[in-house]
């Protein structure tokens, strides 16, 4: 499969995901969104790999059934707040702005932003410059179209591989984690901590076990990790819907759970290749002088991102293990 991550220093710990706000701040679980709401994820490796897994997303698409949500990530590896993986053969502030672009072009009413990670490797010498540049992505995403935002904060690096020590690194990354979750709570917004200490387990064999680490390798996860993280809340979020007699709730299996993210993991796909076409150089960039006519068919990848999303919105409505998802064309 062509959507990828390269590995770059950002992590994942734990799973229990507690809301942090201020007093005043509204009651409204982090994971609540509103039928018609179109939501971006942004971020570095953690964000983008979330794409070739789709555990979130699954979580959000579950926690919302029936409503017709919308999901696209925009992750790239080894992204900062300035953008910086982002600028193709340009300089930072190219990247920059191409985000602040797709996030207009997308008009989301919900982004979660995740960084941190690898800003925090500059230490306190960075810290400075990094609340600067942080608090600018906050005002500039906030002037497109006021979405909600809700900030994932950075997770430390993970104990119990041989040969790799963390503690250096997790000092310096526990000082951008204040410095993200004071912001958020100043600004008002909803923040998200991923480092807590209790894990959801379930004997159907569908959820990781409830001491197992989530990383690969201190750093990264695969599938196992990702859905210990956000597939371990599923049931605890079904509880909920199913204790309020106002909402519709679906039934949830492991195979209901397997399809729908396999039309979520093909959306995703696509709409990767929409965004991040692998020839963007000769289709856009500074040989489109060559193949640049061609650029006309990325456009072609929206009514399949479409299609995939439909297919997701008629299995919520049937509430019942679907038929296998029909093939990408």
């Amino acid at each position: 499969m062509p959507y990828r991550s390269t590995l770059f220093a950002l992590v994942l710990f734990a799973i229990a995901l507690p809301l942090h706000a201020a007093d005043d701040q509204p009651t409204k679980p982090w994971h609540e969104l509103a039928d018609g709401d179109r939501v971006v994820f942004i971020g570095g490796t953690f964000i983008e790999r979330e794409g070739n897994y789709g555990w979130l997303e699954a979580l959000l698409t579950v926690a919302n059934a029936p409503k017709k949500v919308t999901f696209r990530n925009l992750g790239w590896s080894g992204d900062t707040v300035w953008g910086e993986s982002r600028a193709y053969f340009g300089k930072p502030p190219e990247g920059y702005k191409n985000l602040l672009a797709l996030v207009t072009e997308l008009k989301p009413t919900v982004i979660y932003l995740n960084y941190g990670n690898n800003e925090a490797h500059a230490g306190e010498a960075g810290l400075v410059d990094f609340t600067k540049q942080y608090n600018k992505l906050l005002d500039d995403l906030t002037k497109i179209g006021n979405p909600r935002i809700i900030v994932i904060e950075p997770l430390p690096y993970e104990t119990g591989f041989s040969g790799f020590d963390p503690a250096e690194y997790n000092q310096k990354l526990e000082q951008y984690a204040k410095v993200i979750k004071q912001t958020a709570e100043g600004r008002k917004m909803e923040s998200v901590n991923l480092n807590a200490p209790t894990r959801t387990d379930s004997s159907d064999g569908f959820y990781a076990p409830a001491k197992a680490l989530v990383t690969i390798n201190g750093q990264h996860s695969d599938d196992t990790g990702y859905r210990t993280l956000f597939g371990g809340l599923i049931p605890r979020v079904m509880k909920q819907k199913k204790d309020d007699a106002t909402v519709q709730s679906i039934s949830v299996t492991q195979s209901f759970i397997d399809s729908l993210r396999e039309r979520i993991l093909a959306k995703n796909e696509l709409f990767f290749h929409r965004w991040r076409p692998a020839n963007t150089t000769y289709l856009t960039g500074f040989r489109k002088h060559e193949q640049g006519q061609n650029a006309k068919e990325i456009a072609q990848f929206d009514p399949l991102v479409a299609a995939k999303e439909e297919e997701i919105w008629k299995l919520l409505s049937a509430k019942s293990d679907p038929a296998k998802p029909t093939p990408t064309k």
